[in-house]
């Protein structure tokens, strides 16, 4: 995949939760965040769980969200893209 593909990869779940498609942004953050995964993007991953947390939070699954953020701040903090529950 080229530059545009990763950049749609990861900016489309971000689209779709401005618009409020929660369900369809939790989707996409599922598959942005598996990718960064298999890449080794340890930031992406988070940004990804940030994303995850987010729609989780839209749509009312907020202990879930929590657990996300918590996900991402640790993935941050320890520089390593370690595969947390999605």
């Amino acid at each position: 995949m080229d530059f545009a593909g990763w950049t749609a990869l990861y900016c489309w779940p971000d689209c779709l939760l401005l618009e409020g498609d929660y369900r369809g942004a939790l989707g996409g953050f599922r598959t942005a965040l598996q990718s960064a995964r298999e890449r080794g993007q340890s930031p992406t991953v988070a940004y990804q769980l940030e994303g995850r947390s987010m729609a989780l939070s839209g749509l009312g699954r907020h202990a879930k969200a929590l657990e996300a953020a918590v996900n991402a701040a640790l993935c941050l903090k320890l520089g390593e893209a370690y595969p947390v529950e999605g």
